[in-house]
Protein backbone atom coordinates (compact mmCIF):
# COMPACT_ATOMS: atom_id res chain seq x y z
CA UNK A 1 0.00 0.00 0.00
CA UNK A 2 2.81 2.43 0.81
CA UNK A 3 4.39 1.80 -2.44
CA UNK A 4 1.33 2.11 -4.73
CA UNK A 5 1.06 5.60 -2.23
CA UNK A 6 4.14 6.91 -3.09
CA UNK A 7 3.97 5.80 -6.68
CA UNK A 8 0.89 8.25 -7.04
CA UNK A 9 2.64 10.85 -4.90
CA UNK A 10 5.73 10.75 -7.62
CA UNK A 11 3.60 10.40 -11.15
CA UNK A 12 0.63 12.23 -10.94
CA UNK A 13 0.18 14.54 -7.57
CA UNK A 14 4.05 15.30 -8.04
CA UNK A 15 4.12 15.32 -3.75
CA UNK A 16 8.32 14.54 -3.65
CA UNK A 17 8.38 14.64 0.02
CA UNK A 18 5.52 12.84 0.34
CA UNK A 19 6.06 10.19 -2.02
CA UNK A 20 9.69 9.80 -0.32
CA UNK A 21 8.13 9.83 3.20
CA UNK A 22 5.59 6.48 1.67
CA UNK A 23 8.40 4.72 0.17
CA UNK A 24 10.95 4.77 3.03
CA UNK A 25 8.19 3.70 4.82
CA UNK A 26 7.34 0.76 2.43
CA UNK A 27 10.83 0.17 2.71
CA UNK A 28 11.02 0.20 6.63
CA UNK A 29 7.94 -2.13 5.85
CA UNK A 30 9.33 -4.70 3.38
CA UNK A 31 12.76 -3.78 2.69
CA UNK A 32 13.03 -7.06 0.31
CA UNK A 33 10.10 -6.56 -1.34
CA UNK A 34 11.29 -6.30 -5.12
CA UNK A 35 7.93 -3.70 -5.85
CA UNK A 36 9.40 -1.45 -2.68
CA UNK A 37 12.97 -1.61 -4.08
CA UNK A 38 11.79 -0.89 -7.79
CA UNK A 39 9.87 2.06 -6.59
CA UNK A 40 12.18 3.87 -4.48
CA UNK A 41 14.96 3.24 -7.05
CA UNK A 42 12.41 5.07 -9.73
CA UNK A 43 11.93 8.12 -7.06
CA UNK A 44 15.39 8.28 -6.98
CA UNK A 45 16.10 8.64 -10.27
CA UNK A 46 13.37 11.24 -10.91
CA UNK A 47 15.12 13.03 -8.18
CA UNK A 48 18.19 13.05 -10.19
CA UNK A 49 19.96 10.58 -7.53
CA UNK A 50 20.72 8.03 -10.82
CA UNK A 51 23.72 5.79 -8.77
CA UNK A 52 21.22 5.91 -6.03
CA UNK A 53 18.80 4.73 -8.71
CA UNK A 54 20.60 2.02 -10.50
CA UNK A 55 21.85 0.40 -7.54
CA UNK A 56 18.06 -0.37 -6.10
CA UNK A 57 16.60 -1.26 -9.60
CA UNK A 58 19.63 -3.64 -10.03
CA UNK A 59 18.86 -4.98 -6.32
CA UNK A 60 15.05 -5.37 -7.29
CA UNK A 61 15.71 -7.60 -10.70
CA UNK A 62 17.81 -9.76 -7.79
CA UNK A 63 14.95 -10.30 -5.68
CA UNK A 64 12.80 -10.97 -8.61
CA UNK A 65 14.24 -11.48 -12.11
CA UNK A 66 11.23 -12.63 -13.56
CA UNK A 67 9.00 -9.62 -13.34
CA UNK A 68 9.52 -6.96 -16.01
CA UNK A 69 8.89 -3.47 -14.50
CA UNK A 70 12.71 -4.30 -13.35
CA UNK A 71 14.20 -3.90 -16.23
CA UNK A 72 11.37 -1.75 -17.67
CA UNK A 73 13.27 1.01 -14.77
CA UNK A 74 16.40 0.05 -15.56
CA UNK A 75 16.01 0.60 -19.07
CA UNK A 76 15.27 4.21 -17.97
CA UNK A 77 17.85 4.72 -15.44
CA UNK A 78 20.19 3.64 -17.93
CA UNK A 79 19.21 6.08 -20.66
CA UNK A 80 19.17 8.89 -18.75
CA UNK A 81 22.53 7.43 -17.67
CA UNK A 82 23.25 8.07 -21.30
CA UNK A 83 24.29 4.39 -21.59
CA UNK A 84 21.87 3.75 -24.39
CA UNK A 85 23.50 0.50 -25.28
CA UNK A 86 22.72 -0.83 -21.91
CA UNK A 87 19.40 0.69 -22.02
CA UNK A 88 18.74 -0.91 -24.99
CA UNK A 89 19.30 -4.40 -23.90
CA UNK A 90 17.48 -3.92 -21.06
CA UNK A 91 14.76 -3.34 -23.29
CA UNK A 92 14.92 -5.81 -25.39
CA UNK A 93 14.81 -8.17 -22.65
CA UNK A 94 11.68 -6.60 -21.49
CA UNK A 95 9.66 -7.91 -24.91
CA UNK A 96 11.62 -10.94 -24.79
CA UNK A 97 9.71 -11.78 -21.45
CA UNK A 98 6.55 -9.92 -22.63
CA UNK A 99 6.29 -8.75 -26.40
CA UNK A 100 3.29 -6.50 -25.67
CA UNK A 101 5.50 -3.48 -23.54
CA UNK A 102 5.03 0.01 -25.11
CA UNK A 103 7.80 1.53 -23.14
CA UNK A 104 10.04 -1.04 -24.44
CA UNK A 105 9.38 0.06 -27.78
CA UNK A 106 9.74 3.63 -26.37
CA UNK A 107 13.17 3.08 -25.28
CA UNK A 108 14.49 1.13 -27.89
CA UNK A 109 13.03 4.04 -30.67
CA UNK A 110 15.25 6.42 -28.46
CA UNK A 111 18.30 5.42 -29.81
CA UNK A 112 17.36 4.78 -33.21
CA UNK A 113 18.90 6.75 -36.20
CA UNK A 114 16.92 10.06 -37.13
CA UNK A 115 15.22 8.91 -40.14
CA UNK A 116 13.54 6.22 -37.94
CA UNK A 117 13.24 8.71 -35.23
CA UNK A 118 11.11 11.04 -37.16
CA UNK A 119 8.56 7.89 -38.01
CA UNK A 120 8.17 7.86 -34.46
CA UNK A 121 7.38 11.70 -34.03
CA UNK A 122 4.63 11.66 -36.61
CA UNK A 123 3.13 8.59 -34.95
CA UNK A 124 3.03 10.18 -31.51
CA UNK A 125 1.45 13.10 -32.46
CA UNK A 126 -1.42 11.25 -34.34
CA UNK A 127 -1.95 8.38 -31.81
CA UNK A 128 -0.79 9.69 -28.88
CA UNK A 129 -0.38 13.41 -27.90
CA UNK A 130 -2.15 13.25 -24.87
CA UNK A 131 -0.37 10.21 -23.50
CA UNK A 132 3.31 10.60 -24.62
CA UNK A 133 3.28 14.31 -24.57
CA UNK A 134 7.08 14.23 -22.79
CA UNK A 135 8.11 11.83 -25.07
CA UNK A 136 7.21 14.42 -28.13
CA UNK A 137 8.74 17.28 -26.43
CA UNK A 138 11.78 15.21 -25.85
CA UNK A 139 12.19 14.65 -29.54
CA UNK A 140 11.91 18.00 -30.08
CA UNK A 141 14.64 19.30 -27.47
CA UNK A 142 16.83 16.48 -29.03
CA UNK A 143 16.68 18.35 -32.25
CA UNK A 144 17.37 22.14 -30.67
CA UNK A 145 13.72 22.99 -31.17
CA UNK A 146 13.45 24.44 -27.49
CA UNK A 147 10.13 26.57 -28.17
CA UNK A 148 8.02 23.64 -29.49
CA UNK A 149 9.58 21.21 -26.55
CA UNK A 150 8.25 23.54 -23.86
CA UNK A 151 5.05 24.36 -25.64
CA UNK A 152 5.20 20.02 -25.23
CA UNK A 153 5.77 20.74 -21.93
CA UNK A 154 3.47 22.77 -20.97
CA UNK A 155 1.00 20.47 -22.80
CA UNK A 156 2.36 17.77 -20.79
CA UNK A 157 1.43 19.46 -18.02
CA UNK A 158 -1.94 20.65 -18.48
CA UNK A 159 -3.23 16.96 -19.20
CA UNK A 160 -1.11 15.86 -15.82
CA UNK A 161 1.33 12.96 -18.17
CA UNK A 162 2.88 10.92 -15.59
CA UNK A 163 6.18 10.65 -17.74
CA UNK A 164 6.74 14.14 -16.28
CA UNK A 165 8.25 13.18 -12.98
CA UNK A 166 10.87 11.47 -15.03
CA UNK A 167 11.95 14.13 -17.05
CA UNK A 168 14.69 15.26 -14.99
CA UNK A 169 16.65 12.25 -15.58
CA UNK A 170 15.96 12.20 -18.69
CA UNK A 171 18.75 13.10 -21.48
CA UNK A 172 16.64 14.16 -24.33
CA UNK A 173 16.38 17.33 -22.53
CA UNK A 174 19.91 18.06 -21.82
CA UNK A 175 19.51 20.88 -24.60
CA UNK A 176 17.10 22.67 -22.64
CA UNK A 177 19.46 23.07 -19.28
CA UNK A 178 20.59 26.38 -20.32
CA UNK A 179 17.16 27.51 -21.31
CA UNK A 180 15.67 30.01 -18.67
CA UNK A 181 12.64 28.45 -18.94
CA UNK A 182 13.88 24.93 -17.38
CA UNK A 183 14.14 25.97 -14.21
CA UNK A 184 10.64 27.49 -13.95
CA UNK A 185 9.78 24.60 -15.43
CA UNK A 186 11.18 22.16 -12.87
CA UNK A 187 10.63 24.71 -10.16
CA UNK A 188 6.47 24.28 -10.79
CA UNK A 189 6.71 20.55 -11.23
CA UNK A 190 8.48 20.96 -7.52
CA UNK A 191 11.63 19.38 -8.82
CA UNK A 192 15.43 20.18 -7.38
CA UNK A 193 16.54 22.93 -10.66
CA UNK A 194 20.19 23.09 -9.33
CA UNK A 195 20.75 18.88 -10.25
CA UNK A 196 20.26 18.98 -13.73
CA UNK A 197 23.82 16.78 -14.59
CA UNK A 198 23.32 13.54 -16.13
CA UNK A 199 25.62 11.06 -15.15
CA UNK A 200 27.67 9.48 -18.32
CA UNK A 201 26.74 12.34 -20.73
Amino acid sequence: AHAGNAFIKMAYEWDWPGAQAAIDRALQLAPSNAKCVRRAGLLAANQGRFDEALALVRKSIELDPLVTAGYNNLAHVLTAAGKFEEAKAAACHILSLSPVQPGAHSIIARCLRRQEAEQVLEKYIEDYRDLMAVQIAGIYARRGNADEAFSWLEHAYEVRDGGLSEMLGEPLFAGLHDDPRWPKFLEKMGLPSASHSIIGV
